[in-house]
């Protein structure tokens, strides 16, 4: 083989090399997505209601990480949220007691 046969096939064989680690690399990578898929944080004060608007299920600290299940269109989201001791609450939350980061 000459020099220049040589140098090709050195090449070849570290372009081979590159893709492979760069493909398996690939493969065994984590997608890191948001948990929640949003990024809406409640108010201080800020109240959660059920069904019934007059009555309030929870009031937020503030800061707490809200995942958006709909939004109504008529200033209300409703939200779900895990309270600190593991408790999945639902409902609806005015936009006004909300922010978004």
């Amino acid at each position: 083989m000459t020099n220049k046969s040589k140098t090709i096939a050195f090449l070849v064989i570290g372009a081979l090399l590159l893709f492979s680690f760069k493909s398996a690399k690939r493969k065994g990578s984590i997608i890191v997505a948001p948990l929640q898929g949003n990024n809406i944080y409640a108010l201080p004060g800020g109240n959660l209601y059920g069904v019934d608007p007059s009555r309030s299920i929870y009031t937020f600290q503030g800061g707490e990480l809200l995942t958006l299940i709909q939004d109504s269109g008529m200033g209300d989201y409703q939200i779900e949220y895990y309270a600190p001791g593991g408790e999945k609450i639902q409902g609806y939350i005015n936009i006004f007691d909300t922010e978004i980061k």
